[in-house]
Parts: structure tokens; C-alpha cells; sequence
């Protein structure tokens, strides 16, 4: 009886020092991945600071008109995905890592349609988007879910996922259509969309907007390599350089005054920390606005996952 309780006793003791262990693996992959939420902070940080450098070489060089503004486009060192583990100067101490990482990626909100706010028009023109589902998101923006309560806007994209008829073929996308998470988004200033971060199929869900026009877009921003996210990436600095570039007159040129905006002011910024070969990680997501040179925090969530 007393080696039966011993045994017992010890192998409480093993579980107990297995759930601490792994608590502390918790904690640290949750603290590692918050140093990632303000590595990513400082880049967007130092992103308004270039871009205004950027737009003061311009018009020192007379290589810009007077009516350009900053921008944001996919190329630059903030839209990168970034790994910070190796970075000895930003961390004191880390665990071997040889198969863990550290890590942030950081998109413009304005780079999506607002679920909100887009017009009906451009609604109804995303590839994907079903006439039953298209239905539910007017009703939901324009009637009161509960009685008394008033209009409920959506708080989350994945909302979408949940209303009734919602299948993984709208939800992820099949063949030529893009999946509903991937073109919408709650955050962002409203009815139109940054032109050199949108993707082609958010492009593409501009209303009556000629397709040539919106692959001349895309090969001007992805830049003399043809490849999206790297250093020639070029952006498009106002209107008038859009319409000219793009080959959008008369009636496109309307279309994209209408749509199209040329800078981002809410960003998503997204961060996962591994450990233990990745059974165990923590990831986080961050929404923050851009005033000036200023990261105002608006939504923040963290999450842990492990085996």
C-alpha cells in the first residue's frame, strides 16, 4: 500500500512540474509575441517618418506635383512579413529556436471593403459574395437586430461566417472567386479602398470598372520584376498620376475618383510566437490607427494555442 501511495505521489509530482513547464512556455511565447506587437508598432512608426522624407525628396527633386501625398504600397520594409528571433540587439534572451520563431505581419485595413460602409453597388459586385448572403448584410446594416437596440454594425469579419447559407466555398473562395475573407473588413475611413495595397480581387469588385484598367494597375505597382512585394514595387501618388499611368480616362478616371483613396490610416498588425518546436504558440492581432506620427491602439486580441 505505501509503494502504491508513493508511486501515486510521484507521479502527481512529474504532472505538476509537466503543467508548470508548460504554463511557463505559455507566458514566455505570449510575452515574446507581445515584443513582436511592438516591433511592429515602432515599423509603422518609422514608416510615417519615411514617408515624409519620401514626399520631401519628391518635390526637392521636382520629381513631384504639389498635390501628391504620402502613400502606402506593398513593397515597402512595414508590409513585409518579419521574423525578430535573430535580432540579439531586441531580445536579451531567447531559447534555442531552432525550429520556433518570432514573428509579425502588418496590412492596411484600407487595403479591404468595409463591410459597413461600401456602397451597395460595390457589394454587389464582389465575386463570391451570393444574392442570399448580399440580402443578410443589407438587412443587417439597415434594420435593428434587436428591437430598441438600433442598427448593429458588424464587429468582426468572421461574422459573415456564421449567417445562415455562409458556406466554406464563400467563405475561403473556389476557382476564380475570392473567398469573403479575404476582400472585407470592418476597420478602415469608409466607402473606398487604398489602390496601391488593394489586391486584384478587391480591385476587380470596383463597380463597372474596365479589367484592363485594373491590370494595368497591377503591373505598374509590381513594379520592372513583375513581382508584388518587393523593392521596385512602385505606388501611385494622386489621382492624376493614377489616371495617367493606369490609362484611365473619361469615364474609369470618374470611377476611380469615386473609389479610390492613395493612404491607409488603420493598420492589422499580426504576431505568432512558437516554442517547444511548435507545440506551443501564442499569436496576437493588433488594430491601430496612424494620426501623424502617433500608433493609437483600437482592438486587440490574444490567443493561446498548444498540444
Amino acid at each position: 500500500t505505501l509503494m502504491v501511495i508513493t508511486l501515486g505521489m510521484a507521479e502527481r509530482v512529474m504532472l505538476d512540474h509537466r503543467a508548470a513547464m508548460y504554463a511557463m512556455d505559455q507566458t514566455q511565447a505570449m510575452m515574446m509575441a507581445r515584443a513582436a506587437c511592438a516591433r511592429g508598432t515602432v515599423a509603422l512608426r518609422n514608416k510615417a517618418y519615411e514617408d515624409s522624407m519620401e514626399l520631401y525628396r519628391l518635390r526637392s527633386s521636382g520629381r513631384g506635383e504639389s498635390n501628391w501625398t504620402p502613400t502606402e504600397h506593398r513593397g515597402q520594409e512595414w508590409a513585409q512579413f518579419t521574423e525578430i528571433h535573430e535580432d540579439a540587439e531586441f531580445f536579451e534572451f531567447l531559447p534555442p529556436m531552432d525550429n520556433d520563431f518570432v514573428a509579425y505581419k502588418i496590412v492596411d485595413a484600407e487595403r479591404f471593403i468595409n463591410l459597413n460602409s461600401a456602397s451597395m453597388e460595390m457589394l454587389e459586385a464582389v465575386g463570391g459574395l451570393k444574392r442570399p448572403t448580399l440580402r443578410k448584410i443589407s438587412v443587417r446594416r439597415t434594420q435593428e437586430t434587436h428591437k430598441g437596440e438600433g442598427v448593429s454594425r458588424f464587429q468582426a469579419v468572421e461574422e459573415l461566417r456564421y449567417m445562415d447559407g455562409v458556406d466554406d466555398e464563400e467563405w475561403f473562395g473556389e476557382g476564380k472567386n475570392p473567398g469573403l475573407k479575404d476582400i472585407f473588413t470592418v476597420y478602415g475611413s469608409g466607402q473606398q479602398i487604398n489602390v496601391n495595397t488593394a489586391s486584384r480581387d478587391v480591385l476587380l469588385s470596383i463597380p463597372e470598372l474596365d479589367e484592363a484598367v485594373v491590370e494595368r494597375i497591377l503591373l505598374h505597382r509590381n513594379g520592372p520584376d513583375g513581382e508584388l512585394g518587393t523593392d521596385d514595387d512602385k505606388p501611385f501618388y494622386g489621382m492624376d498620376d493614377l489616371r495617367e499611368k493606369a490609362g484611365a480616362q473619361n469615364e474609369n478616371g470618374t470611377i476611380l475618383s469615386k473609389y479610390c483613396i492613395f493612404r491607409s490610416y488603420h493598420f492589422i498588425i499580426r504576431w505568432m510566437a512558437t516554442l517547444q518546436g511548435g507545440k506551443v504558440r501564442a499569436a496576437c492581432t493588433s488594430v491601430v490607427q496612424l494620426e501623424g506620427f502617433m500608433v493609437n491602439e483600437i482592438a486587440y486580441k490574444e490567443e493561446i494555442f498548444g498540444t
